[in-house]
């Protein structure tokens, strides 16, 4: 009978084990391998440093999960139709993946915006969007509204939208084809004038920029949701915020060191990380029913073993 005790009492202290050194914080889970794909918002273009050197996003995450690897092949410039065909040629090596992070549709929109500028102003060979900027930016608020009212702004950005919904389309399905279980992040679009209150000119813009990034974020949102994928939501983090977090003072749209960091916080409430070195811990409520399980058996084969010995 003792040996029948200790018995149940060494399966009791092994479960008992097993809850307190196997049940880790919720997402503390470690990932291994990301990969980021993107454009320049994604290489953390304007930063000192190389590629992987930069206080990049990037960079902060792949710190931050404390093991694996990171492979970045951003590239500074890229539109969602050369975002496309680097995640083709990338095919294999994103199937390894356990994380994919990605910006898109900055290029596309900027590209659109640089050409309406030029040719409404007449300049169609000037494609150097900060000087256009200035451009606009000097114009009175009336006219950059008709500017960018025009028939032909409309038309060239329904064109950019409906390209850029077909490429996210077949990027997000190449990435969850091919990654069936990796995590998959999208970046949204922030607008780096908002909260630019500088002048008239600069609400007019801010206005106009909000409304065609608000175009862009529904159907990043819609493709999103069909792959089963995350929104990082720079959008809201720098809402009101471009002067603070992106160089947009110097007419230049993309993020900050700051302006890093918040993407980097946002993300890591994304991917629900933890921080690399989080103890383990335990289930205070499961460790508590064993506990009790246990000394209830513990009971029952006492009582059980006092009656057999009165029984002899």
């Amino acid at each position: 009978m003792k040996k029948h005790i200790l018995f149940f009492v060494s399966i009791i202290i092994t479960l008992s084990t097993l809850m307190i050194h196997t049940t880790l914080p919720a997402g503390a889970e470690k990932t291994d391998a990301i990969i980021i794909l993107g454009d320049s918002i994604s290489t953390g273009y304007g930063l000192s440093g190389e590629l992987y050197e930069r206080p990049s996003f990037a960079n902060k995450i792949h710190a931050h999960i404390g093991n694996g690897s990171l492979l970045n092949i951003a590239r500074d410039g890229a539109t969602s139709s050369e975002i496309l065909q680097i995640a083709t040629n990338s095919s294999d090596t994103i199937k390894e993946m356990d994380i994919v992070i990605m910006s898109v549709g900055g290029n596309d929109l900027l590209q659109t915006t640089a050409k309406v500028i030029s040719e409404s102003l007449g300049t169609p060979d000037n494609n150097d969007l900060a000087s256009l900027l200035g451009t606009v930016m000097n114009m009175p608020a009336d006219q950059i509204k008709e500017l960018f009212s025009s028939d032909y702004s409309n038309a060239c950005y329904s064109e950019m939208l409906d390209g850029l919904s077909k490429n996210l389309d077949s990027i997000l399905s190449l990435i969850r084809t091919t990654a069936p279980n990796a995590k998959i992040v999208v970046l949204n679009q922030y607008n780096p004038f908002s909260g630019l209150n500088t002048s008239e000119a600069a609400l007019a813009f801010d206005l106009i920029s909000s409304q065609i990034i608000n175009q862009i974020n529904d159907l990043i949102i819609n493709t999103v949701i069909k792959y089963n994928a995350d929104i990082c939501d720079t959008y809201g983090l720098f809402d009101g915020q471009g002067a603070l977090y992106t160089r947009i003072m110097s007419m230049d749209i993309h993020p900050n060191e700051a302006g890093h960091a918040m993407i980097y916080d946002m993300l890591t409430l994304v991917l629900d990380l933890n921080s690399p070195d989080a103890p383990e811990t335990f289930d205070p409520i499961g460790l508590c029913v064993v506990g009790l399980l246990g000394s209830s058996i513990c009971i029952i084969l006492l009582h059980y073993g006092k009656r057999k010995i009165k029984s002899k």
